[in-house]
């Protein structure tokens, strides 16, 4: 939050000065309320604002006055609490252009925000604090006026107040995301059937565990289906054979296959396999449902896909493919670099890989890129300046950044993003860079 002694001189001169003028008879007092607050000598500011408040007659705008002199009186003292309750009753009793008490109130609520760990509450003090930023920022300068660094810390804090409030959203939907996931694990696991597919392959698998799979999804390579019933699935109580029955059916709903098989020797846990018939030993690749059938364990369908094995030849074709697009990309970023060599030698040092405007609220427009030293040099306090005209090139106004990287070292790649007030004659912005002491750099920029 903004620290309210930076501006408790300028602010009082404008706050009391203008409560003389509507209560004379409190001359005396208002004057030491001043001296007070000027001196930042909170407790005496705080004793004579408050008779302050039962001298002056009735008036809900030097009410007003006074709660935001209180408020910024005690909010240097660090009471919050109390800094919050007048700044409130200084927005109750204040007129409809009083700036003040929302720059402040503002501040409060992002200050909660940038140490609170629960997403609901933070995402509420953000809002607040945005609510607030521009309340400000509608009102000011107001009346009374307030001081021009105001403004610029308004600014500040309404960006940072945005930025977290973005994140916070972020945070938020990774964390329901994360409760859907664990959510929708638990019922998996809740309604998780006695028996699985765990592989469909040419051959019996070796152990539990060292099979091909992919979620619901089991892969298909020959001729053999293996079902593994896991510890408890069938009962030892029961001597009696009870069979399995197996089908495939396919999307339109059609059977494609169907058999029935024997449980493990030991009925109790272990796989039991079945051969397709001589016919189904390559079935059309595709999505099919597993339906099995047994007298103590019901029915459970379960999704696979049946996908045929990779030829020797298709392996080829993948692997040369690949050779292929990697050797492309090797050859693409040497002809990168000679053009970047050409480009150094032509006396430029700065390469513009890409760069952009846009107006990212109505509040503000953003100036983002990219730019590499192409140069022999490391590059230390490069600034990137953004200027922006209207349509007839007539000139409003320029921004400067530092790049992200300082120094930028030879051949190193560094971003940069300008924030300004947003014009609405912007028409053109123009990029250029140079030394923070001045020195002009040349850059070239990357045609596309």
């Amino acid at each position: 939050m903004v620290n309210p002694k930076a501006y408790a001189y300028p602010a009082v001169i404008c706050l009391l000065l203008f409560i003389a003028a509507c209560a004379s008879s409190a001359s005396s007092t208002y004057t030491k309320a001043q001296e007070a607050l000027g001196n930042q000598k909170w407790d005496e500011a705080i004793t004579h604002l408050t008779k302050l408040k039962t001298t002056i007659p009735y008036n809900p705008s030097d009410l007003a006055i006074i709660h935001t002199g209180l408020g910024w009186a005690w909010l240097a003292k660090g009471n919050e609490d109390k800094g919050e309750e007048n700044i409130i009753l200084a927005i109750k009793y204040a007129p409809y252009n009083y700036a003040e008490p929302y720059f402040f109130k503002g501040g409060i609520y992002l200050k909660k925000a940038r140490t609170e760990e629960d997403l609901g509450r933070k995402k509420h003090y953000l809002t607040e604090a945005i609510y607030n930023f521009k309340q400000f920022d509608q009102k000011f300068p107001g009346t009374p006026p307030c001081p021009e660094d105001m403004n610029e810390l308004n600014t500040k804090a309404l960006y940072e107040a945005n930025n977290l409030l973005e994140e916070v959203s972020t945070q938020t939907k990774r964390e329901t995301a994360r409760k859907k996931e664990e959510e929708e694990r638990a019922r998996k696991e809740r309604l998780r059937p006695k028996y699985t597919v765990v592989a469909l392959s040419k051959n019996r698998p070796k152990g539990h565990g060292n099979y091909k799979k992919k979620a619901n999804n089991y892969y298909y390579g020959g001729d053999k289906i293996y079902v593994y019933f896991e510890p408890g699935a069938l009962s030892q109580q029961n001597k009696e054979t009870t069979y399995i029955r197996l089908e495939l059916v396919d999307a339109s709903g059609t059977q494609a296959w169907g058999d029935w098989i024997e449980p493990p020797a030991n009925k109790s846990y272990g796989f039991a396999t079945t051969k397709l018939p001589t016919g189904y030993g390559k079935l059309t690749p595709g999505k099919y449902d597993l339906i099995l059938t047994n007298e103590l364990l019901g029915s459970q369908k379960i999704p696979i896909v049946i996908k045929s094995g990779e030829s020797p030849e298709a392996k080829k074709k993948r692997l040369a493919a690949i050779a292929l697009a990697k050797k492309k990309k090797e050859a693409a970023a040497m002809k990168a670099a000679e053009q970047e060599r050409a480009i150094a030698r032509q006396g430029y040092e700065l390469l513009i890989k890409s760069w952009r405007w846009s107006q990212t609220s109505s509040y503000y427009v953003e100036v983002t890129g990219e730019v590499k030293n192409i140069s022999y040099k490391r590059m230390k306090n490069v600034v990137a300046v953004a200027s922006f005209y209207d349509k007839q090139n007539n000139f409003i106004t320029s921004k400067w950044t530092f790049l992200e990287f300082n120094p930028v070292m030879p051949g190193q790649t560094s971003p940069f993003k300008i924030m300004a007030r947003f014009n609405p004659l912007m028409n053109k912005c123009s990029l250029r860079f140079k030394y923070f002491t001045g020195q002009e750099i040349s850059a070239y920029r990357l045609k596309r």
